[in-house]
């Protein structure tokens, strides 16, 4: 009795000892792993003239994003077409692919449903990269990937700097540590869904020279953090992102959400999502950046924010045309006044809102029967 029991003890530690070297593929299942951190010393993409610019982390408004986005894009100049050039991914270090997932395409014309894929390598048991939007793969991958609307548990080896495949107009990128647990997400179970979120670093803090620097040379960012941020929560104040449902269980989960923000290429200009106004996702900017969402708390009472759409300029007030490199770029106000929202902290996680589509701030005095409670 004594020996069986010793036998299963030593079968459990085994057991325990195997998963411990193990990293989640954001579907409950656990891969073997090796290592901590690394750096990278290949780009992701082709760094060549195919490559238009780098947008950073923590865009909102773009693709029905309410929250800050958690990785950047690589975009060639000539994205906004259907007939985007054509570019190649490499893997940036060893690793393994351990999930793909078959998608349905961000380009191509409304009448024809495309599809490209989101491929995720782990290169070690706490860091790995994530690629959405990648429209061919590498044979070896190809072979293992789904051929519906699903995503698969795989193990492909690649190698640091492997062409694994390849993409057009848009991709997203993005690294996640699991060392890293990002502070300005007061509540991380609200990001239960896409769990990983919370662990998504500053992508160019991984690549080694002279990749980082070629890379930033076609980054439209240049403040810090230069990849972006997307985590803002302060206790009790306004800034961050709400919800509008105590738990967020399906892939809509952005829809329920307000975020309160600043703006992912100009930090001092003030940006509010919201996830349904009027059944849509809408994203506006502020008169006047006032008042600061880091100053809003419970003490401050009622504060009113006339919403407009805006865009980006460059140094010569010239607008944006989104394909070109453009440095420095400010966010700048369009001429038309699209509505009003209203927030009031009322505990230092619960928060009172009301949106007024198309009134101005002098039409709107206080709320109504229309208001709706977001929480941490």
């Amino acid at each position: 009795m004594k020996k069986k029991f010793l036998i299963i003890i030593i079968f459990i530690l085994l057991i325990s000892s195997f998963f411990s070297g193990c990293m989640q593929d954001g579907k409950n299942n656990e891969v073997p792993c090796e290592g901590g951190f690394i750096t990278f010393d290949y780009a992701p993409v082709d760094l060549g003239e195919n490559l238009g610019h780098i947008k950073p982390m923590g865009l909102i408004g773009g693709g029905g994003h309410v929250t800050p986005t958690d990785h950047i894009y690589f975009l060639t100049p000539d994205w906004v077409s259907e007939g985007a050039i054509t570019c190649e991914i490499y893997s940036p270090a060893d690793g393994t692919v351990i999930n793909i997932q078959r998608m349905t395409s961000q380009l191509g014309s409304a009448s024809e449903i495309e599809y490209d894929y989101r491929v995720v390598i782990q290169h070690t048991c706490t860091i790995s990269s994530i690629f959405i939007h990648m429209d061919e793969l590498s044979d070896k991958i190809l072979d293992k990937a789904p051929s519906s609307l699903t995503d698969v548990r795989v193990q492909i080896p690649v190698d640091a700097g492997e062409l694994i495949g390849k993409w057009r107009g848009q991709l997203d990128y993005s690294v996640v540590d699991e060392e890293v647990t990002l502070s300005g997400f007061i509540n991380p179970e609200r990001y239960a869904v896409e769990d990983f979120k919370i662990h998504c670093a500053d992508p160019f803090d991984y690549f080694n020279e002279p990749v980082r620097s070629q890379m930033l040379e076609k980054h439209i960012r240049t403040v810090e953090p230069l990849g972006g941020k997307i985590d803002y929560d302060i206790d009790g104040r306004l800034i961050g992102t709400w919800f509008s449902e105590t738990t967020i269980s399906d892939v809509l989960w952005e829809y329920n959400c307000i975020s309160v923000v600043y703006d992912y290429l100009d930090p001092s200009f003030i940006v509010i999502s919201i996830g349904d106004l009027n059944g849509e996702p809408k994203c506006f900017g502020v008169v006047g950046d006032s008042p600061d969402p880091a100053n809003v708390s419970v003490e401050t009472g009622v504060v009113k924010y006339e919403l407009y759409k805006y865009w980006y300029v460059d140094a010569s007030d010239s607008w944006w045309d989104e394909e070109s490199l453009v440095k420095d770029l400010k966010a700048k106000l369009r001429d038309t006044v699209e509505g009003v929202v209203l927030f009031q902290l009322i505990e230092d996680r619960t928060l009172k809102v009301e949106t007024f589509p198309g009134k101005t701030a002098d039409e709107v005095t206080d709320f109504t029967d229309g208001v709706m409670i977001y929480e941490r």
